[in-house]
This record gives structure tokens, sequence and C-alpha cells, in this order.
């Protein structure tokens, strides 16, 4: 009889759980593979770090289409106005064609043989239009001219606005591409747009107009309104200056100056005469006696409001010009900051730098120039060198392309130059060179680096803060050189890293609280909401490769995911993957 040999006992595998967080601190291009923290990864795209871990970036919607440039359609900039009150706030967008009004929700280039639906709202021309009779729209042509009743077709329209505000008179090269400020006085509320071509615009919102400001030119003397001394006017067909004015400041309830004399007294203003009106007259005066020079209004390409004062910058000049005190239109004062600049290179741009995060005493000028070089004013009156004058220069690194390099954050400022982001406190606190740790973009350098080197002479950098997304978004042109556009966004939460894609910003803003965007294809976009107009959001992430505590070989069984989703269940995939493979995972 034989016995039954005892089975032996197999061994199960040891089977280890291994927690890995949420990598917040967004993305680490600097550390060894081996030696990325578990709080950092190696990919990180279309996410930002948020409660309780990482979430999707916010997805966009259309808000308006059809904007029309020449060569290309590309939106390239974004001009939020913040009016008196709300019914006043406007959002203007430039091509190079011109500016748009692109406040109104929700319209589309007309098009020929198209159905259209009662209320839809189409752009024609320069103007908009709303159906009042659904039907089909004519072969061509299309709705013209403001009244109602327009038959197209078997539609019926009726004229809402002018959409198309300002047409450039030169449209070539980087028309299109400019800075905006608002600026308030006595008088109202303005918006003072320069444009790297066309110079200098202004939109009043009395009126809801613009007006391109040319050489040596006035506005229309108004009764009751507010004007300060060198501000000109036009008044019967002469042009008259204002020499001195009471507290007030307020012109005469009619009438206004007249004659050709000297001493002219209206209301609480007194005026002088200066010249019969000139037809291309329009109201600043860039002379400069006492420098010897004299400026086209044309020539400027920057403003920005210091200390109740216009600032402009002159385009390929290192020369900065001002207005005086509460003043719109007048005699500029040219102002060289050229000789601080001891890497060269035009003035690129004017911020005010408020280190007590408020409008105090300490509120700085900061001109940075395209060698990097960071030259800080700080006083109250730049006719006089007592109570204005330098407080030193710094260099922040050559800067790429374009006058969006930096803004403000908190109570300091930032400056994107080519070796990374820098905030001025930084800057100015090191005593001596800067160390690459002290950059913003540190942890992602070399992602950093690869971008500056593609494109850093391609217009569309910018950095924007993002009310909504709790973030600072640097936009990459990498659509100058064909490819999709990218963004570099940082977490307020964890200043973690992530990457954007398929969020096709060219050119962006925030207005009422949103993130507003133009793109290469003539529309504007509202940041907002968790879908890419319908198409779901795909985000991926990598963490660190890690060896899970000793350095044995080792086998992934199960990987379990923690994805808490508002709108259902979510689709994903999960993979693990060894020795370096970095090969993204597909959507």
């Amino acid at each position: 009889m034989l016995t039954p040999r005892r089975q032996r006992a197999v061994p199960s595998p040891n089977v280890e759980a291994y927690h890995l967080p949420a990598p917040t601190g967004g993305l680490n291009t600097i550390s060894a593979g081996s030696a990325v923290p578990v709080t950092d990864c190696i990919q990180g795209t279309n996410l930002i770090a948020s409660e309780f871990g990482l979430r999707s970036r916010l997805g966009y919607q259309q808000w308006v289409s059809g904007l029309r440039g020449t060569g290309n359609n590309n939106v390239r900039t974004m001009m939020p106005f913040q009016g008196s009150d709300s019914t006043k706030n406007r959002l203007f967008a430039a091509t190079s064609n011109g500016i748009y009004n692109v406040t109104t929700y929700g319209w589309n280039a007309w098009v020929g043989s198209t159905a259209y639906a009662l209320s839809i709202t189409v752009l024609n021309g320069s103007d908009l239009y709303i159906c009042r009779t659904a039907g089909t729209s004519a072969a061509s042509g299309g709705p013209t001219g403001t009244g109602t009743g327009i038959v197209d077709g078997t539609c019926t329209w009726d004229y809402v606005s002018t959409a198309y505000v300002v047409d450039f008179p030169d449209k070539s090269g980087d028309a299109g591409y400019g800075i905006s400020s608002v600026f308030v006085n006595s008088a109202g509320h303005f918006l003072i747009y320069c444009d790297e071509t066309n110079g200098l615009y202004i939109y009043t919102e009395t009126s809801s107009t613009w007006a391109k400001i040319s050489f040596g030119v006035t506005v229309a003397w108004t009764p009751s309104t507010y004007y300060v001394v060198n501000d000109q006017v036009t008044n019967g067909g002469n042009v008259y200056i204002v020499t001195a004015s009471v507290a007030s400041q307020l012109s005469a309830a009619s009438g206004g100056p007249t004659g050709t004399g000297t001493g002219i007294v209206d209301g609480d203003i007194t005026w002088n005469y200066v010249s019969a009106a000139s037809s291309t007259a329009i109201g600043l005066s860039l002379s400069d006696t006492r420098a010897g020079l004299t400026l086209s209004p044309t020539n400027l390409v920057y403003v920005t409001a210091f200390k109740q004062r216009l600032w402009f910058v002159e385009r390929n000049t290192a020369r900065a010009w001002y207005l005086g005190l509460n003043a719109l239109y007048g005699t500029a004062t040219s102002f060289q900051m050229g000789t601080r600049f001891r890497q060269g290179g035009a003035l690129v741009g004017l911020w005010n730098w408020t280190l007590d995060g408020g409008a105090g005493l300490d509120d700085m000028l900061v001109a940075i120039s395209q060698g990097g070089d960071v030259a800080i004013y700080q006083g109250t009156d730049p006719t006089s060198a007592s109570t204005f004058g330098l407080k030193g220069v710094w260099y922040a690194g050559a800067i790429p392309a374009g006058r969006r390099i930096a803004n403000n954050y908190g109570g300091d400022i930032l400056v994107l130059s080519k070796l990374g982001l820098l905030s001025l406190s930084t800057l100015i606190a090191a005593r001596g060179q800067i160390t690459s740790s002290e950059y913003a973009t540190a942890k992602i350098a070399n992602l950093f680096s690869t971008y500056m080197l593609q494109c850093s002479t391609s217009l569309g950098w910018s950095i924007r803060i993002h009310p909504e997304d709790n973030a600072l978004i640097i936009t990459v042109p990498l659509d100058g050189q064909g490819q999709p556009s990218i963004q570099l966004a940082m977490s307020f939460a964890t200043k973690g890293w992530f990457e954007y894609r398929e969020l096709p910003i060219f050119c962006a803003d925030v207005f009422n609280g949103h993130l507003y965007f133009g793109t290469t294809d003539g529309k504007i976009n509202v940041n907002q909401g968790y879908t890419d107009i319908t198409t779901a959001i795909q985000w991926r992430m990598m963490t660190g490769f890690q060896n899970l505590g000793n350095a044995r070989m080792k086998q992934v069984q199960s990987i379990r995911p923690i994805i808490l989703c508002e709108g259902g269940a979510a689709g994903y995939k999960a993979e693990a993957r060894y020795r370096y493979d970095f090969t993204e995972i597909a959507s």
C-alpha cells in the first residue's frame, strides 16, 4: 500500500500596497528620473492643483466668431474696459484690420444660403444684425444699413449696432498687437490703446466712440467739462490751449473760447489761442522743445497710468513720454531712459509696482528694456529731479518678443525673461547673481528653455492671472511655429506648474471675472466650464519613477486611481511604466 505524498504549499507572492499622493507640486523637469519627489510629476497635461489633489483645467465656450484680419484672422489683442457702471463695461478685440466690440455674446459671421432661426445675431461687414423672421439667407450680400425689416433671402433682419469700431489705416506688419490701459479723470472714463503699427487711439465712455490721435490735433471743446493745463481743444475753427484753471476746472455751460488772443476766460478755465484748426488735428502734442524733439502719436506703442499721469513708450527707442497731471490731451514731455540700460535695447514697457499692495506713497515706475535691464523710478512729479528719481537698475535676463512680458501679482511684479519667470522683489533682494532656484519656473527650467529656444522671437508671449482657474498663465506662441498652442499654468495654491493643451489661446485678458481669449481663426472664447465646446477635456499625468521603498525587481499587479467626478463616472486608462518609458498614454 502506497502512502500518498503530502503536497507542498506554494508560497504566495509578496503583494504590497503602495500609496502615491496626487502630485500637486506639478511638473519637475530638473530632477533625476528616480529622484523626482512623490509630490511632483514628469507629465501633467490639462491638470491644475486644487482641493484634495489635481483637477482638470477649465474648458472653453465660443463667445463670438467672424473677426477678420489681413493675411490671417489672428485675434491679436484683448482689451477689457470697466466703465463707470456695469452697463458701460466693454470688451474689445483687435486684429490686423482694426478693433471689434465683442461685448455682445453669440454672433457669427453672416453666411449665404444658410437657414437662420429667430433671434440669431450675425456680423455682416462692420455691423451686427438680429434675425426677426426665420428663413434662408440670400446666396450673397446679406443685411446692410441701419434700419429694421431688412430683407435677405427669406430672412428679415434688424440692425443692432456697429461691431467693427476702428478701421486701421495700416493693416500690415504687427498691426493689431497692442497695449491698453483704462484712465479715469473728472472728464470721464477712457480706454487708451497703443498699436504697434497704427499708434494711439482713445475710447470715450460718454460717447461710446473711438478716436485716432494724430500729431497736433485737438478734440472739440465741450461745455461744463474738466480741463487741465496744456489740454487743447478746437472751437469755432480755432485751436486753444489751457494756460490756467481754478480748483473746479470746469468750462462754461456754453460758448467756449473765442478770438485769437491770450487769457481767454471760459468758466473756470483760461485759454490762449494756438492756431487755426487743421482738418487733421486731433489732440496730443508730442513736441518737447526742451529736448528738441517732435513726435507723431502714431509712434506710440505702449501706455500705462502712473501717479495720475499717462505714460507712453516711443517705438524703437529707449524714450518715454508723459502727459500733465490728470491730462488726457495736451503737451507731452519726453523722458530718456536709455542711459540707464547697460544691456542696451529699446524700452519695452512701463509698469506700476505697488510695494504695499495698494496705492501708497511707495508706488514705483518700472521700465524694462529689450536687453533685460529693469530700471525702477520713484516719486510723484517727473518734471522735478527733487521729487522723481532713479532707485536702481537690475538685470533680469533678455526678454522674449512682445510687450506683455510682465504682470502685477499681489504686491509684486512678475517678469518673463528667456531665463524664466522672476519676481521683482526677488531680483532686488538678491545681493549678487540670481540663482536658478529663485525663478518661479525653477522646477520646469528645462521645459521652459525648450519653448524659449523654439519661439522666443514670436509675438504672443504673455502673463495673465486666471481668477477662476486660480492660476497664473504663460501663453507660449507655438502657433507662430505652426504648432498647437501651449500654456504653462502655475497653481496659486501650490506654486506647481502644469501644461495646458488643446486650449487655442493666442491672446487673453480678464473681463467681468472671466478669462476671454482670441484665437488664430477669428474667434473669441471664454475659458469656463468643463468641456471644450462639447468635447471632453483630455488630461494626462505621469508620476515620477519610484522604487517603492527598495531596489528589488517588482511587478505592478493593479492600479486603483481615486477620481472624484461631478458628472458621473469618468472614463480613464491607467498604466504602469518601467525603466523610464515616457510615452504618453493614449487619449
